[in-house]
């Protein structure tokens, strides 16, 4: 056998191994991070992997930050102080602590939350069709003490929606999973929480329309 065959053979052995170990050490974690797309929302394990793909050196999945600043292209934005924060950028920051595993709704929808990292109290929830697109977004935050009465705890969840709006029974989804995440949280200084309200946003006819309507959605 010649020199230069055996270092062909020593050299697919070597590729064949590291292979071999590459699949050995690929985790389901890791696949999730992968594979997990709005195209292949089973393979996604939580709401992180929406955002982030695997590896220590993670790249942002562009795919879903196009889609949620799609969905939520001229909404209103939050202020605090002299800040400013649009609601694409409060939903996907509330949105990359990886809540519990998405759930499928009756009507074929993904139902996925999160949190802000660090232990903040913000939350954010999202729906997607049987498709992969967006059809609910939702983030649970103190109110807005310009339209209702705020103190420490008094959570309000905000969803925005277009038209034509999803159904009834995934709004209210959404309302059961926030009522649920506010109660028994305490805030920073020990204060109980709790949801105040719901208040959703609309985009119909290019226009933002926001109304109030019931947070006390059946069990």
């Amino acid at each position: 056998m010649s020199k230069a065959t055996v270092a062909r053979f020593l050299v697919l052995l070597l590729g064949a191994h590291f292979a071999s170990t590459s699949a050995i050490a690929e985790t389901d974690r890791d696949r999730g991070y992968r594979d997990c797309t709005q195209r292949n929302l089973a393979a996604c394990q939580d709401s992180n992997q929406l955002i982030w793909g695997p590896g220590f050196s993670p790249r942002r999945k562009t795919g879903f930050d196009k889609s949620l600043n799609d969905f939520l292209r001229g909404a209103p934005k939050e202020h605090l102080l002299t800040y400013s924060f649009t609601a694409a950028s409060i939903a996907r920051e509330s949105l990359t602590g990886p809540g519990d595993p998405p759930f499928r709704l009756s009507g074929g929808e993904w139902f996925f939350w999160g949190f802000t990292p660090h232990d903040a109290p913000d939350m954010a929830a999202i729906v997607f069709d049987s498709a992969g697109r967006i059809v609910l977004v939702g983030t649970l935050r103190d109110g807005d003490a310009t339209e209702i009465p705020v103190s420490a705890g008094r959570s309000v969840l905000t969803i925005y929606i277009h038209q034509p709006e999803p159904s009834a029974d995934v709004v209210q989804y959404v309302q059961r999973w926030a009522r649920h995440a506010a109660d028994g949280r305490k805030t920073y200084t020990g204060q109980p929480r709790t949801l105040v309200g719901t208040r959703a946003l609309t985009l119909a006819q290019s226009h933002w329309q926001k109304r109030w309507i019931a947070d006390q959605a059946p069990e």
